[in-house]
């Protein structure tokens, strides 16, 4: 079932499908994530940035987890099937990290904001996204279900925990499943190296933001607009750098989105105080 479904999809294959459904993959990537958080934190609303973020990383850690667990091989190398964009399959294949990744940020969204616009936004792109995953020839149909699936079980886990627990026993929770990550990814070499990294650092950054900074994100336009070019050129610049002096491994994409993550939270803000382009609450 899963090679038919998936042949039938791969039945309009062209140029310009390709050409689209790379881009529809790329939004539940990286390149989408960044700049759209970065947007939503710096600039419009820091609380749900932060949940936005963390709800995304917690998910991709339990993702990861969960493909160790099941350790499902990609469709990539079937003599049946077309498998293009191979650059962003690594790991195993069941669940999809983009499909379950979308559904948490986009079903994280319209919680927050219970907007028809947000509603219909986000089932779009995360249809896209899982779709665009098995026109590539990256993940088995199935995958994709199991991945909107895991999406929606953490995102409904996570949301009972957070209207059971009072706020300060919520952090102790997350700071507990925190450790608990950073020991799997120990005991397996190569593993979530990006993810965690972030989930360590964005905690960091948060502490440190809440205790010293408490930036104020609500400027004047022409300031957003000069705090999102700055603060993204350093990602840039921090992302070329700590790959340029650290030797490659997990531990040196650990560190690099270790620093990432505390510049997203805490590094950047900074700056924006110093430089006038935010206020202090």
């Amino acid at each position: 079932m899963d090679l038919t479904i998936l042949q039938v999809i791969q039945g309009i294959s062209s140029p310009f499908w390709d050409g689209f459904f790379i881009a529809m993959s790329q939004l539940g990537e990286e390149i989408f994530y960044m700049p759209f958080l970065a947007v939503v934190y710096w600039c419009l609303d820091k609380r749900l940035g932060l949940k936005l973020a963390l709800a995304f990383v917690f998910s991709a850690a339990i993702n990861t987890i969960l493909k160790g667990v099941f350790l499902r091989p990609r469709p990539i190398g079937h003599p049946e099937v077309r498998s293009i964009y191979t650059s962003t399959a690594g790991g195993w294949s069941f669940p999809s990290g983009h499909a379950q990744g979308a559904m948490v940020f986009w079903r994280t969204l319209y919680m927050e904001r219970r907007k028809t616009v947000w509603a219909v936004t986000g089932a779009v792109i995360v249809g896209l996204v899982g779709l665009s995953r098995v026109y590539l020839g990256v993940h088995w149909p199935s995958d994709v279900l199991g991945g909107f699936i895991a999406g929606w079980l953490v995102l409904t886990a996570a949301e009972w925990i957070e209207n059971v627990l009072p706020p300060q026993r919520l952090m102790t929770v997350m700071l507990v499943l925190a450790g608990m990550f950073h020991i799997y990814f120990i005991l397996t070499p190569g593993a979530g190296g990006q993810i965690i990294g972030l989930l360590a650092g964005a905690s960091l950054g948060i502490a440190i933001e809440r205790r010293w900074l408490k930036f104020n994100n609500q400027v004047a336009l022409r300031k957003q607009a000069i705090k999102v070019a700055l603060g993204m050129v350093v990602v840039i610049g921090l992302r070329v750098g700590v790959k340029a002096v650290l030797p490659s491994g997990g531990l040196s994409v650990y560190l690099c989105y270790l620093i990432i993550g505390l510049w997203f939270t805490a590094g950047a803000p900074w700056l924006f105080t110093r430089c006038g382009l935010s206020p202090r609450s």
